[in-house]
């Protein structure tokens, strides 16, 4: 086994488990000023958690090129269902709910 890929894939874990609830409310804060319909807000809003996943961990870590790529997917999975999960207990609103 090589101990040295899961000591790396361990970190980029754990950096990506802090950074996707700091982009999650980044990208609420941006759903809440944007008027945007809700389809096209999807799409931006995974391209946006892979961008910043990626920035994110290419400025704060020392992780390659292809280990950010990495963390940036990661981001966007946790950011993703961390969100999904607190808008159905109705704490985040939605984007059909922000334009009624």
């Amino acid at each position: 086994m090589n101990y040295e890929k899961i000591g790396l894939f361990v970190k980029i874990l754990e950096f990506s488990l802090i950074a996707s609830p700091v982009i999650m409310i980044i990208i609420q804060k941006i759903k809440e000023t944007i008027k945007i319909n809700s389809n096209v807000f999807k799409y931006l809003s995974a391209i946006l958690s892979l961008v910043l996943g990626f920035i994110s961990a290419k400025l704060f870590s020392d992780f390659s090129t292809l280990n950010c790529f990495v963390c940036g997917v990661i981001v966007y999975a946790g950011a993703d269902t961390i969100y999904k999960s607190l808008e159905d207990k109705k704490i985040l609103s939605s984007i059909n709910d922000i334009q009624n």
